[in-house]
């Protein structure tokens, strides 16, 4: 079929009906990524292209395109954009095509193509724009819950949830129904809370869902289940889950945040799970007979009855682990792996987990060094200045982990500076001969300003003495202890009075 002739020059722009309606969704989504908008085909011959389409369709301010006989030798030869109806003589359509001035509509008969009929119809497609469907437990929205906003909400939606603490039945155990949705808060994670009070599970996706399925921008707490206690996906569901937190979830079975089995694959981008708790196997995930992506992902203080208070994968699941840190796990290895599971794990950081650190499946470049939370009792899972799991403090200058630097080690709030141990950004910075570093000591006392490598080893020690209260100067050279010129690359200084720190990041170039 050889439609508009697209391919060969024309100025319409597609061949066939099946690229119209990708083509103009892929176009829109380039310019506006957050914008989701949906199409449908309707073939007349089918009996779905019907007048009652095309007129709901105009008087809605859509404009359609169909695909016709424009000859009327019985066979599709162009496309046609569709913009009015008229039922006088007879029922027509008005379009646009390639051949007329821009300006003028050519009124055609709404009838099926056939020979001898021109302008005769094979099929046409609607556009519709992307639908937003609010929900604000405060009664701001079109729901105060979340799981009647999914079930009103068609396929390629956006249900957009204001700030609040959501409970109750309507709030957990949220279903997508096999659609593709997109679940995002509207004041981010922090403010916006499913908690689950115990008596479900935050999420099970059980429809297919693809990855084109999407929550975005929650915490998840106190979820409790026999298998995902923060999520479960299964039967080939595999959603796209980002910027979350999944905290304090448990399952008695597998999974004390997440379980994925049965071909469900989903992707995992900029999440936390924390205090999670499993029964058996995965405190924090549990991956089986599938191949999830996490992608900056922080694990912290998670615990398994069985193995991997990580992640744990079994019957050849095949997780891709990528700048991912897996910490502290209070009970079962950082990761696991059994009945041909095989994990990958690249630059990653995998520490302190009770029932250790090694790897199993295959491994490229990881870390097995603390990552310096700021505060991971507290909650603070944001990292240290001299974290290696900072860009630049690692060889791949990448951010492992879902968070990156924090506040800790580098002073305090401006209206704490005047009473604040503080050592100031170096000057210049990066710096080729010699840097400048002063510092505040409040009250006076023993001041100690060192710095160090990215492996933590002594460099140089700048200062080490008594001094008084103000602020005092330093300088670095870009030596070591012994006088000799060190490498270029990144180094901390860091300085310590009386039981406070404060450090700064430096990049010396030769």
């Amino acid at each position: 079929m050889n439609t508009s002739r697209s391919s060969w020059g024309s100025l319409y722009g597609w061949s066939y009906t099946t690229h119209i309606g990708t083509s103009f969704v892929s176009y829109v989504q380039m310019r506006n990524p957050d914008y989701r908008p949906s199409y449908a085909e309707h073939e007349i011959f089918a009996g779905e292209l019907t007048w009652e389409v095309l007129t709901t369709e105009i008087d809605g301010g859509r404009p359609m395109c169909f695909l016709v006989d424009c000859s009327g030798d019985g066979a599709t030869d162009h496309f046609v954009t569709v913009v009015g109806y008229r039922e006088t003589p007879t029922q027509q359509y008005g379009c646009l095509d390639t051949w007329w001035p821009a300006d003028i509509i050519r009124w055609c008969d709404f009838v099926p193509m056939a020979a001898g009929q021109q302008w005769g119809i094979y099929t046409g497609v609607s556009f519709r724009p992307h639908t937003i469907i609010t929900v604000d437990v405060g009664g701001g929205g079109e729901h105060t819950t979340i799981q009647p906003a999914l079930d009103a909400a068609p396929d390629g939606a956006i249900v957009r949830v204001a700030a609040g603490t959501y409970t109750g039945d309507e709030n957990r155990d949220l279903d997508f129904g096999g659609k593709d949705l997109v679940l995002e808060s509207e004041a981010g994670l922090e403010a916006t809370i499913i908690d689950c009070e115990g008596l479900g599970r935050g999420f099970h996706f059980h429809g297919q869902e693809s990855p084109e399925a999407v929550v975005d921008g929650f915490t998840i707490r106190n979820g409790a289940s026999a298998a995902g206690g923060g999520v479960r996906c299964f039967f080939n569901s595999s959603p796209t889950l980002k910027n979350l937190v999944i905290e304090d979830c448990a399952a008695t079975g597998n999974g004390g945040g997440l379980v994925c089995a049965g071909g469900a694959s989903p992707v995992l981008e900029s999440v936390t799970i924390a205090g999670c708790a499993a029964g058996a196997d995965g405190g924090a995930i549990f991956c089986g007979s599938t191949v999830p992506r996490l992608t900056n992902v922080t694990i912290y203080g998670c615990s398994a009855g069985g193995n991997g208070g990580g992640v744990a994968s079994a019957n050849g699941a095949s997780p891709s682990i990528e700048n991912t840190i897996v910490a502290f796990s209070t009970g079962g290895e950082g990761i696991y792996c059994a009945d041909g599971a095989e994990a990958i794990v690249t630059h990653s950081c995998v520490y302190g987990n009770a029932g250790g650190d090694s790897l199993c499946g295959t491994r490229y470049e990881n870390l097995f060094q603390d990552p310096h939370f700021c505060g991971a009792p507290e909650g603070d899972f944001t990292l240290r200045f001299d974290s290696p799991c900072l860009p630049g403090n690692n060889e791949w200058d990448e951010l492992v982990g879902a968070l990156g630097e924090g506040e800790c080690g580098t002073g305090v709030g401006d209206e704490e500076l005047a009473s604040a141990v503080l050592l100031h950004p170096a000057s210049p910075n990066p710096f080729v001969g010699s840097t400048s570093l002063a510092f505040d000591v409040p009250t006076g006392g023993r001041a100690r300003l060192a710095v160090f490598d990215i492996s933590g080893r002594l460099v140089r020690t700048l200062v080490d003495g008594v001094m008084g209260p103000g602020r005092h100067p330093a300088n670095w050279d870009g030596k070591d202890e012994q006088g000799r010129a060190v490498a270029s690359g990144v180094y901390f200084a860091r300085l310590e009075v009386g039981g406070e720190e404060s450090g700064r990041k430096v990049l010396l170039m030769r």
